[in-house]
């Protein structure tokens, strides 16, 4: 018995629609904290939390990063600690796995290197934040994420507003460019960083909160952009925070070079592909349907 053409080729076309959207990613580094919980990170680069992964682009092999999860606080009490959370943070239909990395007091910071780093082109990144209720808010406090020279994340610059900003500096509100976000404390939020790099001049940050599809073309215009920064070289990512009266929880950290490799699990057709699609069927019905007219049968 013969295929029937009107089955099979709708199936090898779409297969080879998604085959080739998925060429296009990769994921650099991912880091989903599946560690134990309770478990602190490293006092240096080479102990604590060592998990996650890296693609080699060419093998698909995967690979460390080239060190540990390690506290570089600057606070008074050296035993509060980035520690695993109890639960993993969830963000719609976003891929998760593992649980999150959690601080609540303190001034304290935690450090991951990447085994190679990223100086040229164009990379995302993208992570779930979540900020604990805060009760007494005073001028300068923040918790987030440093890539480079950027920081991502919560700038309390006043005392009285809480902004979510993409800054030169987790500590400089001079370089902030906020995304006119109050944040929402004990919401989970996607955060998706989008950094350019220059040759000639700074770089642009671009920032994107609680995007819900897997196409940058179709997630609007960025909340943030910051073209204030120059990173030259990112070599690590760190977690900060200066705050003796919230917690942050992070989560999902990815790092990729396209959007749909940070965005995993959103993923949706986009336009273009859907009218391929179309465009295809309609050659393929007609073709069937002048043979119909010739044999009378398929």
């Amino acid at each position: 018995m013969k295929p029937n053409i009107l089955i099979v080729l709708p199936v090898a076309v779409l297969t080879l629609l998604f085959s080739a959207e998925r060429s296009h990613a990769t994921l650099l580094y991912y880091e989903g904290f599946n560690y134990t919980s309770g478990s602190t990170v490293g006092t240096a680069a080479n102990n604590g939390l060592n998990g996650g992964s890296a693609y080699n682009s060419s093998t698909g092999a995967a690979t460390a990063w080239s060190t540990y999860w390690w506290d570089n606080s600057s606070g008074t009490d050296t035993t509060k600690k980035y520690t695993v959370a109890s639960s993993g943070l969830s963000y719609g239909s976003l891929s998760t796995g593992g649980l999150a990395l959690s601080q609540s007091t303190d001034t304290i910071g935690a450090t991951r290197s990447l085994n190679s780093a990223l100086s040229s082109g164009t990379y995302y990144v993208s992570f779930l934040y979540n900020v604990a209720a805060n009760n007494s808010l005073t001028a300068a406090q923040y918790a987030g994420l440093q890539i480079g020279s950027a920081y991502v994340g919560l700038h309390t610059s006043t005392g009285t507003t809480r902004d979510l900003v993409v800054s030169g500096s987790y500590a400089n509100s001079t370089t902030a460019v906020s995304t006119g976000i109050n944040l929402n404390y004990g919401h989970t939020y996607l955060l998706v960083l989008k950094i350019d790099f220059s040759t000639t001049g700074t770089d642009t940050y671009s920032l994107w909160v609680d995007p819900t599809v897997s196409s940058e073309a179709n997630a609007g215009s960025a909340n943030a952009v910051n073209t204030s920064v120059d990173s030259s070289t990112i070599n690590s990512v760190s977690l900060y925070s200066y705050s003796t009266t919230f917690g942050m929880t992070v989560d999902e950290l990815r790092i990729g070079t396209s959007w749909a490799d940070v965005t995993t699990g959103l993923a949706v057709p986009e336009p273009e592909t859907y009218a391929l699609f179309v465009g295809a069927m309609a050659l393929l019905f007609g073709g069937v349907r002048r043979r119909m007219g010739r044999t009378g049968r398929i």
